[in-house]
């Protein structure tokens, strides 16, 4: 029925661990439950090649674009955009839509709406995927292809709301113990828990993702001490010094894809063979 309500934003992570928020009050109108309307096409991100616009998902009659539903049955709350729903994970995020109304629909109009958890703001052709309440940049075209997605699966949202997001650098794959952090659209796999505990991360600030999502990143390889000038390559857990700039031009390396690391991170690999 209509009137004002009193919600808690919900949401599980990958582990299955629920987490719920502090009451919010909204006030809830209902529709029933009809036939399609219109929706509108969602936006195509740059730095891809522009690709022909799909025709774009219709909407049932009581869903429409810019505004946040729920379903009768349940405390999810999503916001609709491109014709898309994009789940709402906490009170920060919900504030950042700048909805107040929540409106209630039935489970089978809601179940009907493709969900999307990529996004962009109209001032920035990044692109994000967004993980709980945090978001990641897919740094390349090709990185997204690569990971299968569709670019008419993102949705365009205010820049407040796309903020609302955290960034996150720190991934792990649910199936490794492995932690990497995201450096340059690179990544760089963290090799001890003394080399995490030098840069003061905590265990929460991980993002827990697909082994496909982790495929989005490209393994970087280059890194430089920063109070040194000296470049290495990793590999195979030692680091092999390029002595020159000249050398370094010549095997094709880009200067753009060094890694500034810390001197605990660099003194954690044995010194290799220089790079010929």
């Amino acid at each position: 029925a209509e009137g004002t309500y009193y919600y808690k934003v919900a949401a599980k992570n990958v582990q299955g661990e629920s987490a719920a928020s502090s009451y919010v009050t909204a006030r809830v109108s209902v529709s029933a439950p009809g036939g399609g309307g219109g929706g509108g096409a969602a936006s195509t991100p740059t730095p891809a090649p522009t690709p022909t616009p799909a025709v774009s998902a219709s909407l049932p009659a009581s869903i429409k674009n810019g505004t946040l539903v729920k379903s009768l049955t349940d405390a999810a709350v999503y916001l609709i955009q491109g014709a898309r729903k994009i789940l709402i994970p906490t009170m920060n995020v919900l504030k950042a839509t700048g909805i107040s109304a929540i409106k209630s629909v039935s489970s089978a109009d809601l179940a009907s709406v493709s969900a999307t958890s990529l996004v962009k703001s109209a001032d920035d052709s990044k692109v994000y995927l967004i993980k709980g309440d945090k978001k990641l940049w897919i740094p390349t075209a090709t990185a997204f292809e690569s990971a299968g997605f569709k670019w008419t699966e993102i949705a365009t949202v205010d820049k407040s709301q796309k903020n609302a997001y955290a960034d996150t650098n720190l991934i792990k794959a649910n199936n490794s113990d492995k932690v990497y952090v995201i450096d340059k659209g690179l990544i760089r796999h963290i090799p001890s828990m003394a080399v995490f505990n030098s840069y003061k991360y905590k265990g929460g600030d991980i993002t827990i993702i697909s082994p496909t999502d982790l495929n989005i990143y490209t393994l970087g390889t280059l890194v430089k001490g920063t109070n040194s000038s000296k470049v290495y390559v990793l590999e195979n857990n030692q680091k092999r010094p390029i002595n020159s700039a000249a050398k370094f031009t010549a095997l094709g390396y880009d200067w753009n894809k060094i890694l500034p690391v810390n001197d605990t991170e660099l003194n954690a690999y044995t010194t290799g063979a220089e790079v010929k």
